[in-house]
């Protein structure tokens, strides 16, 4: 989509037209987001794996950012046994490192959902073997019915700040929650939400 105004929206084709999906997927492509990564245009989606039937993490890249992309043939982020989604990319502007956020697919098996981070390399597509992945958030909270999702992050000196989803996007108690925190990796400390 192209708008010089906000308002007014024009298409401008799809990031995989037609016989161009991701060999590793079977479809169900889920909360894309685009990002000028390293000189080239990333756009970060999930979508089910063709192997296990659960979502993974895929990116294509594209030197213009309306295309053509190209999916990398892998996804970068897997988890056998929950899936994952909703993956987000954060420049720190303090060290300048690079990270992707995503959540786990707990709730779909009844248990709370997880936020996690961890640091990627400048090609915005891989990981260091010693890069440690941490645990941000969870859905520990009623009000939240098993689902933290959909996680953004932002810097505003001295904290980082993490919006996200809380409750089931179907439901009427689907809201925007906040957490902070003085370190990128956390701890994170939510600020209370009442119905």
């Amino acid at each position: 989509m192209f708008s010089t105004d906000l308002v007014n929206w024009e298409e401008h084709g799809f990031v995989f037209p037609a016989g161009s999906w991701p060999v590793w997927a079977t479809g169900y492509m889920w909360a894309p987001e685009i990002h000028f990564v390293n000189g080239m245009f990333h756009v970060y989606f999930s979508g089910k794996s063709s192997i296990n039937q659960r979502f993974s993490i895929g990116v294509a890249q594209s030197t213009n950012h309306l295309g053509p992309f190209v999916d990398l043939g892998a996804p970068i982020i897997v988890d056998e046994s929950l899936g994952v989604i909703d993956v987000h990319w954060f420049k720190d502007p303090i060290d300048a490192k690079p990270y992707l956020v995503w959540k786990t697919d707990d709730n779909d098996i009844g248990q709370a959902a997880r936020i996690f981070i961890r640091e990627v390399n400048e090609d915005g597509a891989t990981f260091s073997e010693d890069a440690p992945t941490f645990q941000v958030l969870s859905a520990d909270s009623a009000l939240e019915a098993n689902v933290v999702e959909g996680p953004w992050i932002i810097f505003r000196d001295p904290f980082y700040y993490m919006f996200y989803s809380g409750n089931g996007y179907q439901s009427p108690h689907y809201y925007t929650g906040v957490a902070r925190s003085f370190s990128v990796t956390g701890p994170y400390e939510k600020q209370e939400v009442q119905e």
